[in-house]
């Protein structure tokens, strides 16, 4: 390795350390949320008549509004927006994905961008969300789709039913399981019923939305939409939605509007028109208390989460970007401060650029 001047070796040296720096602080403001101008959640308009006693939250995986709107697609969930009104929950998560939707659409708080490392199997939540609002005021959940929703808010879900696999199963036994929990009457009726439909993402993913492969699981996730829509009844409040949108060829990490547009319908007692309005996606859950009377919903969180220190988990990315910036540092000035160079240093500092 030729020799450097001092001066040199010291510019480079301070140069890279203050380019690590820049990274570290941007990597640091990885945990604020997106902004955006939908409305706060006192802003939320009232729902249409008194509450209601159970309310349905539909969950259609990576699905886009145009698509929700599109009858050659989804002609019965198109035809429940037309009659209804068709409305956008804004996603504002950095990473966006089903984990994180997930949280949002269950605690009304966006999701820590590393949660996307948990999109497939998660750990025990120690805030509750709806889940805990509804299981305090006495009543009952239930949930069917991905295993993250047992795994995340079992705790406070009286009852699931966890997809066979993370991909590749069909939604039709969620369908079943959801549409025997609306049939369930008397003391262990159910106040919240979420039923999270996945084959749209896996299509989209796999093929593209473009593809014939895309437009069958539409066509299935329609039709699912349309069974439960019916079994729920007029005295049940059903609100339908996705946790992100996807690109046309089937993506949803980065913040593309179609990802952060996620389609918002709203039918039934308790629950305000969606048409034209324009809510965040951490306003659902606030949406679902107020349908069934529950005190507003940040009244009503658990109140263990805000007391309780923060799990040693959430360190673990900024911990891990500290040590990879004490490294650089380290092997920088080991290799500014050596008349002969060392190669290894160099490669070692190439590789965590890269990483």
């Amino acid at each position: 390795m030729p020799r450097l001047e001092p001066g040199l070796r010291r510019a480079l040296t301070a140069g890279n350390a203050t380019a690590l720096a820049v990274l570290l602080l941007l990597l640091a403001g990885l945990g604020v949320p997106r902004g955006g101008a939908s409305a706060p959640a006192a802003a939320l308009p009232a729902g249409d008549g008194g509450p209601t006693r159970r309310v349905l939250l539909i969950v259609v995986d990576g699905l886009r509004v145009d698509t929700a709107a599109d009858p050659a697609l989804m002609r019965q969930t198109a035809a429940l927006a037309a009659a209804r009104g068709l409305g956008t929950a804004r996603v504002e998560n950095l990473i966006p994905s089903t984990i994180a939707g997930i949280t949002t659409l269950a605690t009304g708080r966006p999701s820590p961008p590393l949660d996307f490392l948990s999109d497939f199997s998660a750990g025990p939540s120690a805030d509750g969300g709806i889940f805990a609002a509804v299981a305090r005021a006495g009543g009952r959940s239930f949930v069917a789709g991905p295993a993250l929703w047992p795994q995340r808010y079992g705790r406070w879900i009286a009852a699931s039913h966890a997809q066979a696999a993370v991909f590749g199963a069909p939604d039709g036994p969620l369908v079943d399981a959801a549409l025997a929990a609306l049939r369930t009457a008397g003391p262990d009726a159910y106040r919240l019923v979420v039923v999270h439909l996945s084959e749209t993402d896996e299509a989209a993913h796999a093929h593209g939305i473009d593809s014939p492969g895309y437009r069958a699981a539409a066509g299935r996730a329609d039709d699912a939409v349309g069974r439960l829509a019916r079994a729920a009844g007029p005295e049940t409040a059903v609100l339908i939605t996705s946790d992100h949108g996807t690109t046309r060829a089937g993506g949803h990490a980065g913040p593309e509007p179609e990802v952060l547009a996620t389609p918002l319908i709203a039918l039934g007692p308790g629950l305000p028109s969606a048409r034209g309005l324009t809510v965040r996606q951490r306003d659902v859950p606030a949406l679902i208390a107020a349908a069934i009377g529950l005190p507003p919903f940040a009244l009503v969180d658990d109140a263990r989460a805000a007391t309780r220190p923060p799990s040693i988990a959430r360190y673990a990315g900024p911990a891990a970007v500290a040590a990879a910036v004490l490294a650089g540092l380290w092997f920088l000035t080991a290799l500014a401060g050596d008349a002969t160079g060392r190669p290894q240093g160099t490669a070692l500092n190439v590789a965590l650029w890269l990483a």
